[in-house]
């Protein structure tokens, strides 16, 4: 009875090694990147060379905002915007996840 308990764990065991050992050759499953930041950066836009209407589009922007940040350029980063007091920090708050500041170089 003993021998017989294990005999079948043994044998478990030794089709769960092998079973394993047959999944190595395989390649992984790929998934969709979800945090890609490449793709992030590619989308934000640019507060030194953005139109009014570009800027204007952003939430809590609009045209007033964005003849500020227009007539406030060329910026060094967008960090900016808020320093140099060109949006409130409510308003920054909403796009600074949107929004970058390229340095042109000439």
């Amino acid at each position: 009875m003993f021998l017989k308990k294990l005999l079948g764990i043994t044998l478990t065991c030794l089709i769960l090694v092998i079973l394993a050992f047959g999944q190595i050759g395989t390649t992984p499953p790929t998934f969709p990147r979800t945090n890609d930041k490449r793709s992030d950066k590619a989308e934000l836009l640019d507060i030194n060379s953005a139109s009014r209407e570009q800027l204007a589009a952003l939430s809590g922007i609009g045209e007033e905002y964005a003849d500020k940040v227009i007539a406030g350029r060329p910026y060094k980063n967008k960090k900016e915007l808020k320093t140099r007091k060109i949006l409130p920090p409510s308003n920054y708050k909403q796009i600074a996840d949107k929004i970058t500041a390229k340095q042109t170089t000439k």
